[in-house]
């Protein structure tokens, strides 16, 4: 019997000077892990009312030191990232849900706090009505999100995959992969991720505007950190 779709929030231990280090100028590595840690609480409340919403199971993959991911943070499930690049631990991510009878599976990043709780229920409608493949792009040639019915390794064997997810070929190189093998690709609308400090700026406007869309992101933000 099926364990239900899941939907894994892959994101980093909030530790200064190992996350967002791209923003460092302008903010401390102290104030990037503090912001950071306000990305991860919009990102998991954005899972717990797609929980509500769907029934689907949630966790957060972590990357850390051996036994930090262990509990739970901001009421969702903790689990450690395995595997040595980010395309690996990705790939491993997949493997245990799936072993463990879910399906299907959405995986998204945590350097986009203020995506719609609708990108994450269209991805799982699409694979529910027969997708392969779901891909989110990203403005910068990545992707934010990507969903599977069932584990497909070599979509994560791109070199360009690199442990920061920084290649600009990763999104087209995953598209062209699941092309080539016959399977059934949906691609979502492309949306923002936060990786550079124009990045940051841009999201500080739209926040401004719009704080709901990331609640604990602007008041971060709009505290004086900028």
């Amino acid at each position: 019997m099926s364990a239900g779709p899941l939907l894994i929030l892959f994101g980093r231990e909030p530790r200064p000077g190992e996350v967002k280090t791209r923003l460092c100028p302008p903010l401390s590595p102290e104030e990037a892990a503090a912001l950071y840690e306000a990305f991860l609480a919009d990102v998991c409340a954005g899972a717990l009312r797609l929980q509500a919403s769907l029934g689907c199971a949630v966790r957060l993959a972590l990357a850390g030191p051996p036994g930090a991911a262990s509990g739970s943070k901001m009421g969702v499930p903790l689990v450690p990232q395995r595997g040595a690049g980010l395309g690996e631990r990705m790939e491993q991510a997949f493997r245990e849900g799936f072993a463990e009878g879910h399906g299907p599976i959405v995986l998204r990043n945590s350097d986009s706090p203020e995506l719609e709780d609708a990108r994450l229920q269209e991805a799982f409608a699409l694979l529910e009505m027969g997708s392969d493949l779901v891909l989110g792009p990203d403005l910068g040639g990545g992707y934010y999100l990507i969903g599977l019915r069932e584990l497909l390794p070599s979509l994560f064997q791109t070199p360009a995959l690199g442990d920061h997810g920084e290649g600009g070929s990763v999104f087209g190189w995953t598209l062209g992969q699941a092309l080539a093998l016959g399977l059934r690709a949906s691609v979502l609308p492309r949306a923002p991720d936060v990786d550079l400090p124009a990045d940051l700026e841009a999201l500080r406007r739209r926040l401004e505007d719009s704080p709901q869309r990331a609640p604990n992101t602007a008041k971060w933000l709009h505290g004086g950190h900028r």
